[in-house]
């Protein structure tokens, strides 16, 4: 059972890690431009 070959189940790793990514960029006050540029690259691949 090899779950990294399965795209789906890398497609969620991703989007999960970069939801984390965005909070902790909203969390820090970083740029919410860049926030939002990663939520929308993730979306891309839903």
């Amino acid at each position: 059972m090899s779950i990294i070959k399965s795209p789906r189940y890398v497609l969620l790793f991703f989007g999960l890690f970069f939801s984390v990514l965005s909070v902790i960029y909203d969390a820090s006050g970083a740029d919410d431009l860049l926030a939002e540029q990663i939520v929308i690259l993730v979306n891309k691949y839903y």
